[in-house]
């Protein structure tokens, strides 16, 4: 599918490079029902996806909104005490 989908649309979205990837729209974190939904797909290129995910992870750092958590709690946290 992924392959098909790469032959139908081969020059990235946001730069015209040979694509190389498939992205979400919508991400998959907030829709995942749409995971294989092909017009929520976009093709990229190497370095537009990996801007693209970098992008994803500062928002999501500097929003508070990780979806890994910590592998243990802070000792010293007022919530642990």
């Amino acid at each position: 599918m992924r392959a098909a989908f790469l032959a139908a649309n081969p020059r990235c979205h946001e730069c015209g490079a040979h694509a190389t990837h498939v992205d979400h729209t919508i991400p998959v974190s907030s829709r995942p029902d749409l995971l294989m939904d092909v017009d929520n797909w976009r093709p990229h290129c190497a370095t537009c996806s990996a801007r693209q995910g970098a992008r994803i992870a500062n928002s999501r750092r500097n929003s508070g909104n990780s979806k890994r958590p910590s592998a243990r709690p802070d000792p010293y946290s007022p919530d642990v005490l």
